[in-house]
């Protein structure tokens, strides 16, 4: 009887020790507890959902060799473009701009009139204005030919003012110029050879002022002008003997 007490536990171990686990049911199903399937999506609100895209650049003159290139360095760049322009009908550049780079082209711009291109400008990051008045030189007589009806005031001034008239009161907060060089000196030979057809760089100048204008009376756009330059070969041939002259002697913001 001693060598019985000796062996069993004493109460205060008991208590310690966990409860014997319940024999296992050889009975029990051992197939996984069913899971709930996730409600559906609610649907889409009337007209579906809008697709939020960035602030495009938007590009005057399009049709323009200048507003070509300037089209394409933004979309390189990973830039929304909007090309207008005042041709009817498509390019190959329009093409390539399209099929290439994903930018939207719009043909047959009125620039005088701004209701046609006004809804463009509205959450534009910024205008480009690179229009000029379409021209082709003639060989034979050494001159500038004007096409289309095109002169410097009606392309370079009037439609400038108009443009810049219209991202002034679309609120874009920055309208960009590709003006020309030399257009302050007026003593160059560069100046009067090119003044000499129809007071081009003249009216270019006029342009610059009054985009200038237009942006200092509006709060929310600010401006950039951009004199592109011409090489100057007067020492002979050869890229060693070219030189790059801007010419420009007046600096603002």
């Amino acid at each position: 009887r001693e060598r019985v007490l000796s062996s069993s536990p004493s109460a205060e171990s008991q208590e310690e020790q966990p409860p014997p686990s319940p024999p296992a049911d050889k009975n029990a199903s051992t197939a996984p507890t069913e899971s709930r399937t996730p409600s559906p999506p609610p649907p889409p609100p009337p007209g579906g959902y809008l697709l939020r895209l960035p602030r495009p650049i938007i590009i005057v003159g399009a049709e323009e060799r200048i507003g070509t290139l300037v089209a394409i360095g933004f979309a390189e760049r990973g830039e929304r473009v909007i090309a207008l322009s005042r041709e009817r009908s498509a390019s190959p550049d329009s093409m390539i701009m399209k099929l290439a780079y994903g930018t939207k082209y719009v043909n047959g711009v009125d620039f005088n009139k701004p209701k046609t291109y006004e809804n463009y400008f509205h959450k534009a990051k910024a205008v480009v204005f690179t229009a000029q008045a379409r021209s082709a030189f003639d060989q034979d007589k050494q001159s500038v030919k004007f096409l289309y009806g095109d002169t410097p005031k009606f392309v370079e001034y009037r439609m400038l003012k108009e443009v810049a008239k219209t991202a002034a009161s679309t609120g874009v907060p920055r309208l960009l110029m590709a003006s020309m060089y030399m257009i302050t000196r007026t003593k160059t030979e560069e100046y009067k050879y090119l003044n000499q057809y129809k007071r081009a760089m003249y009216w270019k100048r006029e342009g610059e002022l009054e985009l200038i204008r237009q942006c200092k009376a509006s709060p929310n756009t600010k401006y950039t002008i951009v004199r592109k330059t011409g090489p100057v070969g007067d020492k002979g041939v050869g890229l060693k003997n070219v030189t790059i002259r801007q010419g420009d002697y007046i600096r603002g913001t």
